[in-house]
């Protein structure tokens, strides 16, 4: 065996300002601290190029590298998606709960369940969570996503039920390089990750490791977790496959949301707990194999096995005022196994993609009610399984080096069984099915200026553990979505346009203050994005590049009530800059990357009568590397919420608002090294 001559590992939630993770045969390439550059790049594609690549279809993407978030200041995952444009954040504060992500409109406050979101071709909602679709990322090391990209709307065709917002897809390094890091910060925060790989005989091996703990901001916020990841690339067919193993568990805290007015009144503290036994725990396992072979001028082959086992218990308390409420259990057992398999011919002018993947989930819910995490009686028992079977197809074709159209569709089948053990009814069974077309076009009349418009159709299954057993003969959601927009690049500019419409024949959101959910009828949204990035100066040992967004949407319900979709921000705007200096040695690199961002109002209830009210985020992180003391890079970061600490996390209660206060200033430190 021999040892890989390089490595990287990465600091607490936050990384430290060199971040490298290459393969063992390709050149190393340090990442750098701001790796602001004057060359020309393709954020958001090449929208004409005949490429299966959701980056190059005619729709509105954005790719996040390495590069990108070794700049910023990541505490929690949401961090990782804060400066994506169009993407709105909510960070519950309930320690290893999955916070909100969302896309086009749809709610933040519903943990990621209106967008689907895949690691290395994994499926991570779940559709026994609560609510239907709720993604939980605590389980992802930062440091070893090589990318990941943002597709807003429903326009992938390998994406089905959960993707009315979008799609996340999330890749990480096939051989991580070595290292190992510390970081720790504000609120007893402190995280240590390492790397290492070798080489036995044709296959390349790495294992990574990280644990972390937390004291949190608030009271009966604390966390501990531990992640492991192993894998083995090697060749095979051709091309290249990659076996992970993936093991993570956390235990943790939750503080629960308390009355804003008490709070404002000074009744008590924004750090108080509602129960200091609410909480939870969560064992996860996956299994995942990728494989890919690329044919010079022919085409490309890709296929993904997967299997994961996710066992969760929550215990929460749904009062508002420290030792107020009922407490529930909540025990979850899932296991879940799938596939993909496409073929892309480029056949040019000419592109065809034609795909199938399968997902099946067999899972257990049991509700109880508790004291202080002591079970006195038992609510729900329910076993259930789903399957979801589909193929997919895209025609692209290209008639002029200026012009692409596309054409494709999906066709998704899904299969429910449930069975209420507690009751001890006999298992039902329903079943339906919809295909979800998908076209579009591109045009660049101007080198680096390209246009783009499509239509494309989604759905939302019925939660398979909330609204089946209630109503069996409830069918799928549809969606209609059209968006038009353009991008431009040069060698000073990155420029994301696009506006879109899109309505859903039935808005689904959790009621307040509880696990059940509520039909609030027929919506539409109505919105766009602006994206800029500006070189503003290169002399080769400074560079300076500015950043500016704007997201706007209108989200109506369109029922006799009308109303607004509740937890929609009206508008995300945000601002900063990366700035870069090399001294004259060549050997360091020092950097300071700033962001600014203004959240509007959001209507906490579809009449209004309840509402957040705007606030800031302030972010910024200094960094140093040094290359010749085997890379040694350092960094000190900082978060502040100059403002409104009450409006990010905050709901709807029925007759009160309750919220989870941010904490006013966050700041961490981390050094690595690489070996």
């Amino acid at each position: 065996m021999r040892v890989l001559s390089s490595c990287t590992c990465l600091l607490s939630l936050g990384f430290p300002a060199s971040l490298s993770a290459q393969t063992a045969e390709l050149p190393v390439t340090e990442l750098e601290a701001t790796a602001v550059t004057a060359e020309m790049r393709a954020p958001h594609g090449d929208k004409v190029l005949l490429s299966p690549d959701a980056l190059d279809g005619p729709s509105s993407v954005s790719e996040v590298t390495h590069e990108d978030l070794a700049r910023q200041p990541i505490v929690s995952y949401p961090d990782l998606f804060r400066q994506v444009t169009g993407v709105t954040v909510n960070d519950f504060g309930q320690g290893g709960v999955g916070s909100g992500i969302a896309l086009r409109g749809f709610p933040s406050g519903d943990h990621g369940k209106d967008v689907a979101v895949f690691v290395d071709g994994i499926p991570l909602n779940e559709p026994g969570g609560s609510p239907s679709g709720y993604t939980d990322l605590n389980l992802l090391m930062p440091e070893l996503i090589e990318r990941f990209e943002v597709i807003r709307g429903p326009a992938s065709v390998r994406s089905g039920n959960f993707a009315l917002g979008g799609t996340i897809r999330i890749e990480t390094f096939a051989r991580p390089d070595c290292g190992l890091a510390l970081s720790g910060g504000s609120y007893g925060d402190a995280r240590a990750q390492g790397t290492m790989g070798f080489s036995a005989g044709r296959v390349d091996l790495s294992l990574s490791a990280s644990a972390e703990t937390s004291n949190g901001y608030r009271d009966n916020s604390d966390l501990e977790a531990f992640n492991f990841l192993g894998s083995a690339a090697f060749d095979l067919f051709g091309g290249s496959g990659i076996l992970r193993l993936q093991a993570y568990q956390n235990d943790f805290g939750a503080p629960g949301y308390l009355n804003r007015d008490l709070i404002e009144s000074g009744a008590f503290s924004e750090k108080e707990a509602v129960d200091d036994t609410d909480g939870g725990d969560k064992d996860f396992v996956s299994v995942g194999f990728n494989f890919r072979r690329d044919e010079e001028g022919a085409g490309r082959t890709q296929a993904t096995l997967y299997a994961l086992r996710n066992e969760t218990t929550r215990w929460a308390n749904f009062g508002i005022e420290p030792g107020t409420g009922n407490q529930g259990q909540r025990d979850v057992e899932t296991t879940v196994l799938g596939g993909r398999l496409e073929r892309y011919w480029d056949w040019s002018p000419v592109g065809f993609l034609l795909g199938a993947d399968h997902r099946s989930d067999f899972g257990s819910l049991q509700n109880f009610t508790t004291v202080r995490r002591q079970i006195t009686g038992e609510t729900r028992h329910l076993d259930y399984e789903q399957h979801n079977p589909a193929l997919y197809s895209q025609l692209d074709y290209q008639p002029f080096a200026w012009l692409k159209l596309t054409a494709g569709g999906r066709y998704d089948h899904l299969f429910f069984e449930f069975e209420d053990r507690l009751a001890g009814t006999s298992a039902r069974d329903s079943d339906d099915g919809t295909f979800s077309p998908k076209i579009g076009l591109a045009i660049t009349p101007a080198p680096g200026l390209t246009f783009f418009a499509n239509y494309s159709e989604g759905f939302r299954a019925p939660a398979v553990a909330e609204e089946l057993p209630v109503n069996p003969n409830l069918g799928l959601s549809e969606q209609q979505s059209y968006e038009v927009g353009l991008t431009y690049n040069d060698e000073r500019w990155e420029i994301l346009l696009n506006g879109y419409h899109s309505e859903l024949e039935n808005e689904i959101q959790a009621a307040p203050s509880g696990f059940a959910l509520q039909n609030l009828g027929k919506s539409r949204r109505i919105g766009a994005d602006l994206e800029a990035r500006y070189q503003a100066y290169d002399d080769g040992a400074y560079r300076l590049a500015l950043l500016g967004s704007l997201s706007y949407v209108d989200a109506e319900l369109l029922g006799d009530d009308g109303g607004s979709i509740p937890q929609v921000p009206e508008f995300r705007a945000g601002a900063g800059f990366e700035l870069e200096y090399r001294p004259l040695d060549g050997d360091s690199i020092i950097g300071l990357r700033t962001d600014y961002a203004w959240i509007g109002e959001t209507d906490l209830n579809a009449s209004g009568s309840r509402t957040a009210d705007s606030y800031s985020r302030l972010s910024a992180k200094l960094s140093y590397r040094k290359e010749a003391w085997n890379n040694f890079s350092a960094y000190l970061s900082a978060i502040a919420y100059p403002d409104d600490r009450l409006a990010e996390s905050a709901f709807d209660f029925g007759d009160v608002v309750a919220v989870s206060a941010q904490a006013p200033v966050i700041i961490n430190t981390g050094v690595s090294l690489t070996f």
